[in-house]
């Protein structure tokens, strides 16, 4: 997943982090074993409740905005360490 992706994604929810460092991986093996080379797709709709085809579209929308707007949605150094730092829920 690139940079931007990421950010988007847990701008679009803040449970989406733990999604991107850990639910989203581990669901890829689980997924590549159902899905041969297909299973990134199949768990990304199962970790972010998206399907991919949906995300490149939302995500190519927000791309296109402009700057200010995309930078907008970055989180400050506080939040992120938060964040990072934080027990995840259960």
């Amino acid at each position: 997943m690139g940079l931007w992706a990421m950010v988007y994604l847990w701008n679009k929810d803040s449970n989406n982090l733990q999604g991107i460092m850990v639910d989203y991986f581990k669901n890829w093996g689980e997924q590549e074993n159902l899905h041969p080379r297909e299973g990134w797709k199949f768990a990304f709709q199962k970790t972010f409740n998206i399907s991919i085809d949906d995300f490149y579209t939302e995500f190519d929308a927000f791309m296109a905005k402009p700057r200010a707007e995309q930078v907008s949605i970055l989180k400050t150094n506080e939040e992120f360490i938060a964040a990072i730092f934080s027990p995840a829920a259960p």
